[in-house]
C-alpha cells in the first residue's frame, strides 16, 4: 500500500505538472500572439512615421522654394522702388528746372508768336478746329460728317 500511495501522489503531481504546462503553453501562445500584433502595429506606426517625415520634407522643400521666390520678389520690389524713387526725384528736378526756365522767360503774345503745331496725321490743328466749328452749326450729323471729311481731305499737307 505504500507504493500505491506514492504512485497516486506521483500521478497526481504528473497531472498537476501537465496542467501547469498546459496553462504555461496557453500563456506563451497568447504572449507570442501579442508580440506579433505588437510588431505589426510597430511596423504600421513606422511606415506612417516615414510617410509623415517624407511629407514634412516635401513641405519643407516647398516652403524653401517659396521662400527663395519671395526673397527674389522682395529684392526685385526693392530694386523697382529704388528705380521709381530715382525717377521721381529726376522728374521733380526736371519740373523745377522747367519751372525756373518758364519763370525766367519773357511772356509773349499768344496769337502772334506761336505757330500752329501739326497733329500725328500731319493735319494742322486749325483745320481740326474748323471742322469742330462745322459741328456746332446745327446741321444734321451725316452732313457734319461729310463736311469734316472734305475739310480733312482738302487740308494742305506740309
Amino acid at each position: 500500500m505504500g507504493w500505491f500511495i506514492i504512485n497516486t501522489i506521483l500521478g497526481g503531481l504528473a497531472i498537476l505538472s501537465l496542467g501547469v504546462l498546459a496553462i504555461a503553453m496557453r500563456k506563451l501562445a497568447q504572449t507570442i500572439r501579442f508580440g506579433r500584433e505588437l510588431t505589426y502595429q510597430m511596423k504600421l506606426a513606422t511606415l506612417n512615421l516615414d510617410q509623415a517625415v517624407n511629407l514634412l520634407r516635401n513641405e519643407h522643400k516647398n516652403f524653401r522654394n517659396e521662400s527663395y521666390k519671395l526673397d527674389t520678389r522682395i529684392k526685385e520690389t526693392v530694386r523697382i522702388r529704388h528705380d521709381i524713387g530715382r525717377s521721381l526725384a529726376h522728374m521733380k528736378q526736371m519740373h523745377s528746372q522747367l519751372q525756373q526756365k518758364f519763370n525766367q522767360s519773357p511772356t509773349v503774345a499768344a496769337d502772334e508768336s506761336i505757330k500752329v503745331p501739326y497733329c500725328a496725321n500731319s493735319i494742322p490743328i486749325n483745320t481740326i478746329l474748323q471742322s469742330q466749328e462745322h459741328e456746332k452749326n446745327g446741321l444734321p450729323v451725316f452732313v457734319q460728317r461729310k463736311i469734316s471729311k472734305t475739310a480733312l481731305k482738302s487740308a494742305p499737307k506740309p
